[in-house]
């Protein structure tokens, strides 16, 4: 969660359902436990039908959820720009 914690949720037009900071946080929570649950789901597919094996160290998890961030900032200043 410290990760998690540094991303701006502020209320935006996306997340108009979502009611405080907290649930804002708990859905990104939500959403990134589901990207990597994808992931691991793939990897045992490829090991058991492409006979390859892929893995996501921890410091591969926290370089996504570092450079997820950088976009994330990156669109907000594009979309409040125009």
């Amino acid at each position: 969660m410290h990760f998690t914690r540094k991303v701006d949720l502020g209320e935006t037009k996306f997340d108009k359902g979502i009611a405080s900071d907290e649930a804002r946080h708990e859905a990104l929570v939500e959403s990134m436990v589901d990207v990597l649950e994808s992931v691991r789901g793939l990897n045992e597919w490829l090991r058991s039908n492409q006979k390859q094996f892929n893995f996501v160290s921890p410091r591969d998890w926290l370089d996504f959820l570092r450079k997820f961030r950088r976009i994330l900032d990156e669109k907000k200043k594009d979309v409040f720009q125009h």
